[in-house]
């Protein structure tokens, strides 16, 4: 509900709460929706590679360029969808983004009948996701959620990708296999448009806007005075000088790098899994069960790793994390290598392969929380965006990378290394460049911001 000017100024340093402070958890169920929409996306065009490239004629490595393009528009885009969150606000960002994500994997089932056509719808769906994604969440999580509840806030954002996964995985192959790839894309498609409606229903920009404060503030927070956005916004000038100060900003491009190197591993974990078990022996069918498999044990990492960022800061877990996502990505490889050589697929090992590798996979709540917390509170949908789209390097590479090394090896699940020698290094640039933020850090620069302005942390955190 949006306040008017004079409730707002009534409500100026109150604790009289116009709506609850828990609110932020049906904006967390808004932003889990709009994660679902982002996966099921994803998956979706992952899974019908092998379909497509049949009906096209050609290999699923030949469409490498359609998953790159998609890619790199996604990583480009990110800056456009950060600065417009924090001009506009989430609310209409995150509902624009899944509603539209809907629409373009509809046009992609009606006019994708070449390669070119599939190109530029490949792309205009990487546009789209980005609007889901890296920009838009730190701003989310980080405004919505006092720090020390941000540990919890994050995985519920992702493990809405985590379900959108398992649901995708279930459903997609039967219906490719029963009605074709085509009425593949049109069913999910809609089925995204009506969730970036319910989106639109639960979400609001920001604690402040109806009254109330972040979850988890401490017990008497006042609700930030609107009024005080005059500040903030002499500050933020124009969309133009925010993005100089976020391009002045050495946590850009820091956190660019990690996002590059995190990036060419994560572009690639999930896009050859169905492939790499199709070409070992696997069905269709199995082999994209495995894949929900996967994001299955993704759903119960997410509540292991990112709440402990809480207790013991967001840069030690991230590391770890990091570090056992590359040693199951080698696991995975050899346990296919084994199955190959012994020409006796074992649909079990498949399962369980992919369930450890689940396991370790949930390092984005850990990576959008750290990546929010590098930046003001007033820049954090810019700073997220910025870093996101340095990250278009490894989104576009990743693919092309991992698709030479599938040359080189002359099987699919070689991608696996390459994935696996990527996440690790990634861990190496986090321990070199990131700032440590939560436990005992907390929020340091919402606290900078929070005395340049001579306001509270807690009226920060709630009108960015």
């Amino acid at each position: 509900m949006k306040l008017s000017k004079e409730e707002q100024l009534a409500l100026v340093g109150t604790t009289d709460y116009k709506t609850s402070p828990k609110y932020g958890w049906l904006v967390a169920v808004g932003t889990f929706i709009g994660q679902f929409v982002l996966i099921v996306a994803l998956q979706n065009c992952y899974i019908a590679l092998d379909p497509i490239a049949e009906d096209f004629g050609v290999s699923p490595a030949d469409l490498g360029l359609w998953v790159s393009l998609m890619g790199v528009t996604y990583g480009l885009f990110g800056v456009f969808w950060g600065s417009l969150c924090d001009r506009i606000g989430i609310r209409w960002v995150l509902t624009a983004a899944a509603v539209l994500t809907g629409a373009v994997m509809i046009a992609i089932g009606a006019f994708v009948f070449d390669m070119v056509v599939g190109c530029v719808m490949m792309a205009l769906l990487g546009i789209m996701l980005a609007g889901c994604d890296d920009g838009v969440l730190p701003k989310v999580g980080t405004t919505w959620f006092h720090p020390s509840k941000r540990g919890i806030a994050f995985p519920i954002f992702c493990v809405g990708g985590s379900l959108g996964g398992v649901v995708c995985g279930f459903i997609a192959g039967p219906i490719i296999t029963s009605m074709g790839w085509r009425a593949d894309f049109y069913i999910l498609g809609i089925m995204c448009v009506v969730l970036g409606v319910v989106e639109f229903l639960l979400i609001r920009n920001s604690p402040a806007s109806i009254g109330t404060v972040p979850v988890g503030s401490p017990e008497g927070t006042p609700i930030a005075p609107l009024e005080n956005a005059k500040k903030t916004a002499e500050k933020k000038a124009t969309s133009r000088n925010l993005l100089i100060a976020v391009l002045k900003t050495p946590a850009t491009y820091k956190f660019g790098i990690v996002m590059i190197v995190w990036y060419f591993w994560f572009s690639c974990y999930n896009a050859y899994l169905v492939s790499s078990a199709v070409q070992v022996g696997f069905s269709l069918n199995e082999g994209s069960f495995s894949t929900s498999i996967l994001l299955i044990t993704c759903t119960i990492g997410q509540f292991v790793w990112a709440p402990m960022t809480d207790k013991f800061g967001r840069k030690p877990i991230f590391i770890l994390v990091l570090v056992l996502e590359g040693l199951s990505s080698f696991l995975l490889f050899f346990l296919f290598q084994m199955m190959a050589n012994s020409g006796e697929p074992n649909v079990a090992i498949l399962y369980v392969g992919a369930a450890i590798m689940g396991l370790f996979v949930p390092t984005a709540p850990i990576m959008q929380n750290s990546l929010g917390e590098q930046f003001k509170p007033s820049m954090r949908g810019t700073g997220a965006g910025a870093a996101a789209t340095i990250s278009c390097i490894g989104r576009f590479f990743g693919p092309i990378l991992a698709a030479a090394v599938i040359v080189a090896f002359g099987f699919d699940y070689g991608y696996l290394l390459f994935t696996g020698a990527s996440v690790i290094a990634a861990a190496v640039f986090v321990a070199l460049l990131v700032k440590n933020t939560g436990g005992k850090c907390g929020d340091p620069m919402a606290e900078i911001e929070a005395k340049e302005l001579g306001l509270s942390v807690g009226e920060i955190l709630a009108e960015a």
